[in-house]
């Protein structure tokens, strides 16, 4: 990616062999992320790009396809993502609903506190030694 947001390819991928660089998105891109054998890309509006394998879903377009080059998740559209960011075979991505208005979103919070019985963490017993959790 330049000091301009254009993203460019080369090397050998699902998109074929690129000996030298090739633009592949012209659209202000601010982040990158790159997995296995896929990538996210997140342009200046939050716009999401994704391409790749797809072996698992993870590029978010409700299929198993491979997309050779980058395309817009249009189900993340109307989300304000903040930070997007890859594993092997997963995508995490971090944001709110833009389309979610502040009496829906209060109404939303209530019903999930009114079914939650304890919000606090409990502590679990084990006749085991201790032992250090790493997610992943």
């Amino acid at each position: 990616m330049n000091d301009k947001g254009v993203l460019f390819f080369w090397g050998t991928g699902v998109f074929g062999t690129f000996y030298e660089p090739r633009v592949v998105i012209d659209a202000d891109i601010v982040d990158v992320s790159v997995g296995g054998s896929f990538g996210i890309a997140q342009d200046k509006e939050g716009l999401l790009w994704s391409w790749g394998t797809n072996s698992n879903g993870e590029l978010g377009h409700s299929d198993l396809k491979t997309r050779i080059y980058p395309q817009p998740i249009m189900q993340l559209k109307r989300k304000a993502i903040r930070k997007v960011v890859c594993g092997g075979q997963f995508v995490i991505a971090v944001g709110r609903d833009k389309s979610i208005s502040r009496k829906d979103k209060q109404r939303k919070n209530h019903s999930l506190k009114s079914n939650i019985s304890d919000e606090r963490p409990k502590r679990l017993k084990s006749s085991r030694s201790k032992e250090n959790i790493t997610p992943g």
